[in-house]
């Protein structure tokens, strides 16, 4: 019967408080204490015995494999509190089973070029986890890079400095974005007022935008000559608007602040700013000082509106 609900079973999330953590700011002190505990004693049930490393960031294996904790608490930022139980359990479980599963090391050539993918990070993200990947990691705007990772069944992989090394980066990351651009799109939409086209789609989807004529000749199947103005606020979503005409001004406008919500929002952000897309290249035409975003248009930017306003 509808009016009747199953009793859930397992640890319930505590009662909020206020006192904010001081590695995870967005969840209180007892937040993120419980959220740990739960992740311990779910790798522990799986066999996998972890401890709480000196930063408060990651748990530590014994066999010294990292489990990294901002994920989860992200997610659990923006979750409602009776779903932690189930973000965290699924989480460490899915992250001990793969303690079994082969690394990239472990992978021949053939299955390494089929599993490779590439992935659009905000550069401040490419010292994570103690995880070294700029060494390996290509410039795509001013705060955006491009990095390797390798997708398995249940995690993702990333390519740091000393897997790397030796590995023909060059051939990986063409076989990687080949990969990532044929990663399935859910949706293709507009908003509400039809300024801004979305794209959501996997945890690649973000990605995409590094084949950005790939990306607009699916989403628009017409040429841009004068590009596209986006913003990749969250991993698994892009927003668009052609450069078109004058009224792309107001469609900047909207997409900043579009944008800046879902990043603000989002479980798995990437950037808040705004770019633009012209001749294969990808330039940042926003900055964020003080919480504040503020439009800088290029100066090949402002010379296209002059065109379009003519």
């Amino acid at each position: 019967m509808g009016i009747f609900r199953r009793r859930r079973s397992g640890p319930s999330a505590p009662e909020p408080s206020d006192r904010p953590d001081e590695v995870f700011g967005r969840l209180s002190a007892d937040d993120v204490a419980w959220i740990r505990g739960l992740a311990q004693r779910t790798l522990g049930e799986n066999g996998v015995e972890a401890t709480v490393d000196e930063t408060g960031a990651d748990l530590i294996g014994s066999d010294g494999m990292r489990f990294a904790l901002d994920n989860v608490m992200t997610t659990c930022a923006s979750a409602p509190r009776s779903d932690w139980p189930q973000i965290v359990t699924h989480h460490f479980a899915a992250m001990a089973r793969t303690t079994g599963a082969p690394s990239v090391r472990d992978l021949g050539r053939d299955e390494l070029f089929q599993r490779v993918r590439t992935r659009l990070l905000p550069v401040d993200a490419l010292h994570m986890n103690g995880l070294d990947l700029a060494t390996h990691s290509r410039p795509v705007a001013a705060d955006l890079a491009a990095v390797l990772c390798v997708d398995f069944p249940e995690t993702v992989s990333y390519f740091d400095s000393t897997v790397a090394e030796g590995l023909p980066i060059d051939e990986l990351f063409r076989a990687g974005q080949i990969n990532t651009d044929a990663e399935p799109i859910e949706e293709i939409g507009t908003s509400d007022d039809g300024v801004l086209t979305f794209v959501a789609g996997s945890v690649y989807t973000a990605s995409k935008t590094l084949s950005m004529a790939n990306l607009v000749d699916r989403v628009f199947g017409r040429d841009m000559p004068h590009g596209v103005v986006f913003a990749v606020p969250d991993r698994n979503c892009v927003l668009l608007h052609p450069v078109e005409s004058i009224d792309v001004l107001g469609a900047i406008s909207h997409l900043a602040g579009t944008a800046e919500r879902i990043f603000t929002d989002a479980a798995w952000s990437v950037s808040p700013n705004v770019y633009h897309w012209y001749r294969d290249t990808i330039t940042r035409i926003s900055t964020v000082d003080d919480d504040r975003l503020t439009i800088v248009p290029t100066e090949e930017l402002v010379e296209i509106l002059g065109r379009l306003a003519g």
